[in-house]
């Protein structure tokens, strides 16, 4: 066998002198433009940072003034329409009156007309409600929050809360809007005369036009969130790269956010500001901006990393970078074009050695120089197939001894069946049934080549067994049990002289033991008993019930599966019966009585 090195299979870092070369004409060429660029970048530094501020104030005003004209016009939509339900219901929701179908009708007409509502309900107060909705399964927490919306507006109240569903599999934030019904549509909720409501109309709106802006503003690394008047969390911009966070999520160790809750409700209409702040780069100056939005006592929060600011000073750097490159740029191309006609092919012949160190044979290496380099090429590819042929010889060796082993292993197993003319057949079938096991199980391909042999010979040790008691015809006595129970033992002290079959012994000493320590030879419990014996047990049991005995006749499968599974954690392990019972319901396992099985 060919090991590989650990000195070919490593490759340490080293300097090409190539590399190097470019390297000081790059740093060389590159020094003055920096100095150009840092300077210009100096004395723009202030108009950028102007323009900046200039942006983020203005487009946060507009998101912000955009958000409260949605947020009225959602309110106007709702109050007409608890005006025209308070007409329809002529001042009385109760009983089966809230779902007439004059007002069903105009839920769901009032549903359709709009392209932000996805679901309408009008509630009275003895909670029978009427619904319209675009939604398929409604959110636990969505209707958590109606039911607290629901007692909100039944005392008198409107509100107005962001909450976050699941529609489509993904994660959506939706306005929930309950406004109180009163009987005479003239009259406002808790004014004189307006008596108690009568009932509860529930408005669910469709927030993804402002994500849409807030996503299509957060691109080039600005972040945009909605805040509410304690600084939670109600949308965020979902660029990729921006932190998107959750509904309700505390965002007032933002600076910039920070800043609005210090008016305590009464901020000013907009605020710029840059301050420093903790980043998963590190320290950060950061340019934020806030925009309130009054109706709401909300506030759209932006914020940008100042380093995003300077986009047309770097682009001057970047001309200054040009102008290194283009003097560069020749003499890097020519250092690298002649470095590599020389280092290619050495790197080459490296690769494929390093192929070679971990037994892949089937590479080449196509080099058509006609130097010194490419006779090497040429020499190592004609030792790659030497070597190639030599493994390969290795290998056809390996399988034909390995052939041999088996087939020695499947003739003495026959052996020892030969000599009770009753279980004939009886090591080929155990180990037929036992490999079909551990593969049920999920054994490595090495494991169940183990399980293979060791339920071959699991019996060998019966050659030791008088013949006398291994072919009596009736029940064992007492001391005969005993003799008999030895070939377990007899049977390991046999394998055991051969070292190459050492990691089989369990198999064969152990296929009798139980888990309940009832078996022998040594009476071991559950975790003393590797599994290789545990999958022989069951196996060695299945063949003894379903086969012909002079003292038993051969029992049916299911009835042999039922007997197996009465008995797991009793005498076999319980993992290693299921796995026997799905073989035997896939077809994998079925008594052979009629003769041996002749090869697997």
């Amino acid at each position: 066998m060919i090991a590989a090195s650990p000195r070919l299979g490593r490759v340490r870092p080293h300097l090409k002198l190539s590399y190097f070369i470019i390297a000081v004409l790059i740093l060389a060429g590159a020094a003055p433009l920096f100095l150009y660029g840092t300077r210009v970048i100096a004395l723009n530094r202030d108009a950028l940072r102007t323009k900046e501020r200039e942006y983020q104030t203005a487009s946060t005003r507009a998101l912000a003034d955009e958000i409260g004209l949605y947020y009225r016009q959602g309110g106007m939509a709702a109050a007409h329409l608890t005006d025209a339900i308070a007409v329809l219901a002529s001042g009385d929701l109760s009983g089966n009156k809230v779902n007439s179908p004059d007002i069903r009708g105009l839920l769901e007409e009032s549903l359709h007309s709009s392209t932000h509502l996805l679901y309408l309900a009008v509630i009275n107060d003895q909670a029978q409600e009427v619904v319209a909705s675009r939604l398929a399964n409604m959110d636990v927490f969505l209707l958590r929050a109606i039911e607290r919306a629901y007692l909100v507006s039944r005392a008198g109240q409107t509100s107005y809360v962001p909450v976050e569903v699941s529609l489509g599999g993904h994660k959506r934030v939706v306005m929930l809007r309950s406004m109180p019904l009163v009987a005479d549509p003239d009259l406002q909720p808790g004014s004189p005369g307006a008596g108690p409501p009568i009932g509860v109309l529930l408005q669910v709106e469709g927030f993804s036009m402002i994500q849409r802006r807030l996503d299509e503003m957060s691109a080039g690394g600005m972040q945009l969130y909605v805040v509410d008047h304690r600084g939670r969390l109600i949308a965020a911009g979902t660029q990729p790269g921006h932190f998107g966070g959750v509904l309700g999520q505390d965002l007032s160790q933002l600076e910039i956010v920070r800043r609005f809750l210090s008016w305590h409700g009464n901020p000013l209409a907009s605020e710029t500001a840059s301050y420093p702040q903790t980043t998963p780069r590190g320290p950060e100056a950061m340019l934020g901006t806030y925009s309130a939005i009054p109706a709401l006592h909300w506030a759209v929060i932006a914020q940008r990393p100042e380093r995003l600011a300077f986009a047309s000073a770097r682009e001057l750097e970047r001309e200054g970078y040009m102008l290194m490159i283009a003097s560069l740029i020749v003499s890097v191309i020519l250092g690298v074009y002649f470095s590599s006609r020389l280092t290619h092919p050495l790197e080459l012949l490296s690769q494929q050695a390093r192929a070679l160190a971990r037994r892949e044979f089937l590479g080449r290496i196509q080099i058509k120089d006609q130097t010194e380099i490419g006779d090497l090429a040429r020499s190592f590819n004609a030792m790659a197939e030497e070597i190639e042929h030599y493994v390969n010889d290795l290998k056809a060796a390996a399988d034909t001894n390995r052939e041999l082993f088996l087939g020695s292993i499947r003739l003495l197993a026959q052996a020892v069946d030969q000599k009770d003319p009753y279980t004939r057949g009886h090591s080929d079938r155990v180990t037929k049934y036992s490999v079909a096991i551990a593969k049920r199980m999920g054994l490595t391909d090495t494991e169940v080549e183990q399980v293979r042999i060791a339920a071959q010979l699991h019996d060998v040790g019966k050659i030791g067994i008088d013949d006398r008691i291994l072919k009596k015809p009736g029940a064992l006595s007492n001391e005969e049990f005993v003799q008999m129970k030895q070939h377990t033992v007899k049977g390991a002290n046999i394998v055991r002289q051969v070292e190459q079959l050492h990691d089989i012994l369990p198999g064969i000493e152990l296929h009798h033991e139980a888990v309940n320590g009832s078996g022998y030879p040594y009476g071991l419990r559950d975790d003393q008993i590797p599994l290789m014996a545990k999958i022989i047990s069951v196996a060695d049991t299945f063949d003894a019930m379903t086969t012909e005995r002079p003292y038993q006749a051969a029992h049916e499968t299911e009835q042999v599966v039922e007997i197996i599974q009465k008995h797991a954690g009793v005498r076999y392990s319980p993992a290693v019966v299921q796995a026997f019972v799905e073989a035997v319901e896939a077809g994998e396992i079925r008594p052979q009585r009629a003769a041996a099985v002749a090869a697997l």
